[in-house]
C-alpha cells in the first residue's frame, strides 16, 4: 500500500490518523512525544517530496519550452555538419 496522493499528484495528508493509515500495522502503541516525532518526520518527508514534485514540473515545462524553440530538422543536420567538418580541420 502505497502513500496516498490526492488531486494535482499532491499527497493529501491532514492528520496522523490519516499519515498513519499507510504506515505498516505495529502491535506497539506508540507515546505522545514519539508519536509527535513521527508525525514531524512524516511532514519533514512530505515537504520534500513537495519540492521534488514542483521540481520536477518545473523540468517538464522548460523541456516543453525547449521543444517549442527546438531547431527545424533540416537546420539542426545543416548545423551539426558544420560543426562536424570544423573539428576534422582542427584535427587535421
Amino acid at each position: 500500500m502505497g502513500i496516498p496522493v490526492g488531486a494535482h499528484g499532491r499527497l493529501g495528508l491532514k492528520s496522523f490518523s490519516q499519515t498513519s493509515a499507510w504506515l505498516p500495522q505495529v502491535d506497539q502503541p506508540l507515546c505522545t512525544d514519539c508519536c509527535a516525532k513521527v508525525q514531524k518526520e512524516v511532514e519533514a518527508a512530505l515537504r520534500e517530496t513537495e519540492r521534488e514534485i514542483e521540481a520536477y514540473q518545473a523540468a517538464l515545462r522548460r523541456l516543453s519550452a525547449e521543444e517549442q524553440t527546438a531547431l527545424p530538422d533540416e537546420e539542426f543536420r545543416r548545423q551539426m555538419a558544420a560543426v562536424e567538418e570544423e573539428e576534422d580541420r582542427e584535427r587535421c
